[in-house]
Order: structure tokens, then sequence, then C-alpha cells
């Protein structure tokens, strides 16, 4: 009975049903036990609801596991396929993850990135001096307080291989529960339409 509980009425319910037949177990033993002088032993009936509470957590949790990881697979194949370099990093601007996009245009593979500040991966430069232009500080504290940022005017980065490019920045606040969790960036390489606009 528990069991059909468990999977077809109540799911999000599993410890209170066991809970409420160990109590009705051991109601029914010492009903017993006081009508009839019958003793009922309850214990094999609570290890049972114990194990089978215990199984089914733990399905449930393999279960959640495999929707968990399909879920970011299925996000990482996405970002992947984007034509915009994409960097998410976490609400200090330390970098959580690229895509191939962002690997080649900052010439920071996703291992080396990884865990770095944004600034020190994406290098914006000025375009007339070549002098660091000011980093991401301002943009991640403006993306930290929920609002995204879309700039139009170009901005100018030099890679890790001293390439240098024209890009676009977006941005915008990774939302969780109550709090923003981190912030991802969009960065379009608008290079060639720059350099024929000259």
């Amino acid at each position: 009975a528990p069991l059909l509980g468990y999977y077809f009425f109540f799911k999000g319910h599993a410890l209170l049903i066991s809970l409420f037949f160990s109590l009705a177990t051991i109601g029914v033993s010492a009903l017993l036990l006081k009508t009839f002088h019958y003793w009922y032993g309850p214990s094999p009936v609570i290890l049972i609801l114990v194990i089978s509470y215990l199984l089914w957590n733990s399905q449930r949790f393999r279960f959640f596991s495999k929707s968990l990881m399909k879920e970011k697979q299925l996000s990482d194949a996405t970002l992947d396929s984007v034509a915009d370099a994409v960097i998410t990093t976490n609400v200090q601007g330390a970098i959580v993850y690229i895509n191939p996009i962002a690997e080649k245009l900052t010439g920071f593979s996703l291992g080396k990135a990884k865990g770095l500040h944004i600034d020190s991966v994406v290098r914006l430069v000025n375009s007339e001096n070549k002098e660091p232009d000011r980093g991401f500080a301002e943009f991640i504290n403006h993306l930290n307080k929920g609002k995204s940022i879309k700039e139009v005017a170009p901005r100018f980065i030099i890679n890790n291989s001293g390439d240098e490019y024209a890009i676009r920045i977006n941005g915008s606040p990774i939302k969780g529960e109550s709090e923003i969790s981190g912030v991802v960036f969009a960065f379009s390489d608008i290079t060639e339409i720059f350099q024929s606009n000259k």
C-alpha cells in the first residue's frame, strides 16, 4: 500500500506516507494486544516501510540526477551551437563556462579559462592606443542588480594570441530562486563589419 501511494498518488509525500503506515502498524498491534490479547510484532512491517522508503528515495534521486544531467547536456549543446561567443560567470566574475566560439575569440580553452576572472580572459582595450580599457566590474555590478546590458557601440579586445577583435557586448543576469546566481555574456564579433566601414 505505501509503495502504491508513493508511485501513483502522493509522490511528494513519501515520508508522510511511511510515517502514517508505521503509526498505523503500531496502532493495530496495540489494538490487537488490548482487545484480543494477541501480540503482533510491528517490527517487520516498520522495517519493510523504512527499506521501501529508502529505495523509493534512491530511485527518485537517480531519476532527478539523470534529468539534471540531460538538461545540462542540452544547455551546453545549445550554447555550443550559438554563433556568438558566450561566457558565463559567477556573481564575482569568475568564469564558469565558455563556448567554442568564445574559446576562439579569447584564445583560452574552457579548461584554462574556468575559474579565472573574466577581465583576465576578455581583455578590453582602447581602439586608439591599445591601452587597457575599463574592465567588466561595472558590467557585473549592473547585472548583479538584475538588469541586462546591450551595447550598440563596438568594444575592442586583444586575445591571448595577440589578435584584435571588434565586438558588441550583451549581458543578462542568471536568476536563481531568490537571488542572482551569475551572469551570462554574449559577444558578437563585428570585426569585418567594423573594418569595412572604416
